[in-house]
């Protein structure tokens, strides 16, 4: 057996066995539901305390062109949490199956070179 037969079995071993533990991670990162509270070692803020609120009314101006607004954020840390599970999730699968991809490629790569060693017989 040849040195590039070899490479190319490792090369396969390899990527199917990354692309397998992403598609575990991908998985685990669905299924986890989480606790509801904030996760270990999060600093969880106590509520603002009420401050003196003045009364005075807004002095009239100018009119002003709207301000843009940047996109909201969620209110929740709660959801902005299952946000970011969920990125996690998805950058674990596009990976698994990039790596599926590739491996893909080896295979048909070590099928070309046996179909033309049979080719050259």
């Amino acid at each position: 057996m040849k040195t590039i037969d070899w490479f190319g079995r490792l090369l396969l071993l390899g990527l199917s066995s990354f692309a397998t533990l992403f598609l575990i991670g991908a998985m685990v990162q669905v299924s986890n539901t989480g606790t509801p509270g904030p996760p270990p070692g999060e600093r969880v803020m106590a509520s603002p305390q009420a401050g003196p609120v003045d009364a005075a009314p807004p002095r009239p101006g100018p009119p002003q062109a709207p301000a843009r607004l940047p996109a909201p954020a969620p209110a929740n840390p709660q959801d902005q949490r299952e946000l970011l599970r969920w990125a996690e999730a998805l950058t674990y699968a596009v990976t698994a199956l990039a790596l599926f991809a590739a491996a893909g490629v080896v295979v048909l790569l070590r099928l070309t070179a046996t179909l033309s060693r049979i080719a050259d017989r």
